[in-house]
């Protein structure tokens, strides 16, 4: 957030820095190649990309409130893993930058171009007690469809002003703190 507030500060718009994002997706994201495509030149390309780069490295800035109590709190009783959405080298970097994080994690999994978060967790096998939480709608959809016997969470995170959505049924869990999924 940090960094999309900077470049709406300059001027981009939320759906203008999306885009760029988005076309990224399928070829390799950098910030280097995000803010090309949002028209940025040097010597503020360069600037902007090495000042990126640093805040990338302060990972632990970026984890959402509760997100390391709750981690401490099951670690000893369940087994971690990080799946998330990105072009592999720049998910491997921000993971890196987030120190905290990484003695908690079994694993991680990077999801790109034709593999889905649901894939991965078919791939998994139909293991028992296995809970996915995510805060997108679409991923926990692919996720029911293709691993029925894993439970679906999706994070509401409060400071993102999430809207309910349709997925979000009076079958499905949907919760608004880290806290609440450390209960059975």
């Amino acid at each position: 957030r940090p960094i999309r507030d900077d470049l709406i500060a300059q001027g981009h718009t939320r759906t203008k820095i999306k885009e760029a994002s988005n076309a990224l997706s399928q070829t390799g994201y950098s910030f280097d190649a995000h803010l090309r495509a949002l028209g940025i030149t040097d010597p503020i390309l360069a600037s902007k990309t090495q000042a990126y780069a640093q805040r990338l490295q302060q990972g632990d800035s970026f984890l959402i409130t509760g997100v390391l109590e709750m981690l401490y709190n099951i670690h000893d009783r369940a087994e971690i893993n990080l799946l998330t959405f990105g072009y592999p080298p720049f998910q491997q970097e921000k993971v890196r930058g987030i120190p905290s994080l990484l003695p908690f994690l079994h694993d991680s999994h990077f999801v790109w171009q034709d593999q889905s978060k649901g894939d991965v967790l078919r791939d998994a096998g139909n293991a028992t007690n296995v809970i996915f939480v995510d805060d997108t709608p679409s991923h926990l959809q692919d996720a029911r469809i293709k691993a029925p016997w894993v439970k679906c969470v999706r994070m509401m995170h409060p400071s993102f002003q999430l809207k309910p959505h349709l997925d979000d049924g009076k079958e499905r869990v949907v919760c608004e703190d880290y806290a609440s999924l450390e209960k059975p």
